[in-house]
C-alpha cells in the first residue's frame, strides 16, 4: 500500500471496492448504470460488461433483500451469452429466467426498472498513520485494488460500512468547517454538498469495508402546485395569466397534483409539455422526452399509462376523455393534443416488442391499444415533480 499523509476527496468521488459495490443483505449487489453507448449496440451483454461480476446460485439471488420499489432485475449468472436473472417488483421476487439481452435492449428498458448484478465482496484496505502517528487516515488504494467511481450529488449523507460503524467514535469526517457526526445506523446526521472538500481521518483499529454516499433528490422549486399553473424554465410554478420573469419561458402546465405519479422520487404531481415532440418510434420517444432540458427537482419522461390517465382524470370527468386536458393546455398557451392521433406511453405490453399508446379519438374519447415499438407515433413529454 502506498501511504498518503492526508486523503482529501470531493463528493464527486465515492470510495468503494472494485466495481463500486455496496453490500445489501447477504449478497454484494451493484446497481448498474447503463452506459450511453449501449443505445445503439446490438452485441449481447456478457459477464465482462459488469465490473467485478460474480456468479451466484438462483437461491442466493432470490434471497437478496435490497430490491427497491418498482421493477428491478438482478443479473446473477450467465450461460454462454444468455443472462440468468431474477425479476423483482416492489422489493419481492416476481419471477426468474434466462434472457437473451443485447446492450441496446438493456438501454431501452432502463427507464422501466433498475438493473443490478451480483459482484465480488469489497476488498478491505489498511489504515495508515500520518507523520505524527497520532491520527489514522484512509490510505489511497492501488488502482488494481479499488476503483474510484464518479458520482454527482446535489446534497448527500455519508454512510459508514457495517465494520466501520462499530468503530464510528474513532472516525472523523470534516467537510470544510463542518464536522460530520454518525448515528447508530451509520448515517451522518448532517449533509454535505457537491464540490465540498472532505477530509476523512480514523484512529481506530478495525479495517473498513468502505463508505458510501446516499443520493438525495434536488429540492423542487414548485410550491403549492395547482392544476393549470405554468412551469417555467426556471423550475418554478406560475399562474396561467402571470407575467413570467425576463428570460423565463413556459415549458409545461401542471396537469395533476397528488402522490400517485408512478415514481418513488418525483411523486408530487405531473405537468405536461406545451407542445409535441417530433413523431418517432417508442425507443426514440422515451430518450427524447428524458433528454429535454433539466428542471430542478423534476424529471422529464414519456408518460406511462397511469400517468396519462391521472392527467385525463384531473382535467375532466373520467380517464376516458382528453377534452379537459386540452382546455388546460390551451389556457396555458400550449398546443393541444391532436385529435385522431396515437400518442406513445412508456408502458410496454411485450418488452422489446410492443408498447401501449393512447388513441385520442373523435369528440374527446380515449381508447388504449398497443403496437409495434418500431412504428412512428405522436410524442408528448411529461414532467414528474
Amino acid at each position: 500500500m502506498r501511504k498518503l499523509n492526508r486523503l482529501t476527496m470531493t463528493l464527486a468521488l465515492l470510495i468503494m471496492a472494485v466495481g463500486g459495490a455496496w453490500a445489501q443483505s447477504t449478497l454484494n449487489v451493484v446497481e448498474f448504470e447503463v452506459p450511453a453507448g449501449w443505445a445503439t449496440d446490438n452485441n449481447p451483454v456478457t459477464a465482462a460488461d459488469l465490473p467485478g461480476f460474480k456468479a451466484v446460485t438462483l437461491d442466493e439471488a432470490k434471497a437478496w433483500t435490497g430490491a427497491p420499489a418498482g421493477y428491478a432485475m438482478l443479473f446473477y449468472a450467465f450461460d454462454d451469452n444468455k443472462i440468468n436473472l431474477v425479476y423483482y417488483y416492489n422489493g419481492g421476487v416476481s419471477s426468474d429466467g434466462t434472457a437473451d439481452f443485447t446492450k441496446k435492449l438493456v438501454f431501452d428498458n432502463k427507464s422501466n426498472g433498475k438493473f443490478y448484478y451480483t459482484a465480488t465482496e469489497p476488498t478491505e484496505w489498511e489504515l495508515k498513520p500520518d507523520d505524527t502517528g497520532k491520527k489514522w487516515i484512509l490510505a489511497e488504494m492501488p488502482a488494481s485494488d479499488v476503483e474510484l467511481q464518479v458520482e454527482y450529488f446535489a446534497e448527500s449523507n455519508l454512510f459508514l460500512s457495517k465494520d466501520a460503524l462499530a468503530d464510528k467514535g474513532s472516525i472523523s469526517v470534516k467537510a470544510g468547517d463542518l464536522g460530520l457526526q454518525f448515528g447508530d445506523d451509520g448515517k451522518s446526521a448532517n449533509t454535505v454538498t457537491e464540490g465540498t472538500a472532505m477530509t476523512v481521518t480514523y484512529n481506530g483499529t478495525k479495517k473498513l469495508l468502505g463508505m458510501k454516499v446516499e443520493k438525495k433528490a434536488a429540492v423542487s422549486l414548485i410550491v403549492n402546485p395547482v392544476v393549470g399553473q405554468i412551469i417555467g424554465s426556471d423550475g418554478k410554478n406560475y399562474d396561467a395569466n402571470a407575467t413570467l420573469p425576463d428570460g423565463v419561458k413556459a415549458v409545461a402546465v401542471i396537469a395533476y397534483v397528488g402522490s400517485e405519479t408512478g415514481d418513488d422520487t418525483y411523486k408530487n404531481g405531473l405537468a405536461i409539455a406545451l407542445a409535441d415532440e417530433a413523431d418517432s418510434n417508442w425507443s426514440t420517444a422515451k430518450s427524447t422526452c428524458e433528454g429535454k432540458t433539466a428542471i430542478t427537482g423534476a424529471k422529464w419522461c414519456l408518460p406511462s399509462q397511469d400517468q396519462w390517465k391521472q392527467m385525463f382524470k384531473a382535467n375532466g370527468d373520467n380517464e376516458g376523455s382528453y377534452t379537459g386536458l386540452n382546455t388546460t393546455i390551451t389556457t396555458a398557451g400550449g398546443t393541444t393534443l391532436k385529435e385522431l392521433a396515437f400518442y406513445w406511453s412508456s408502458s410496454e405490453a411485450e418488452p422489446g416488442v410492443k408498447a401501449y399508446y393512447v388513441n385520442l379519438y373523435k369528440q374527446g374519447t380515449v381508447y388504449w391499444n398497443n403496437d409495434n415499438e418500431n412504428y412512428n407515433y405522436q410524442v408528448r413529454a411529461c414532467l414528474a415533480f
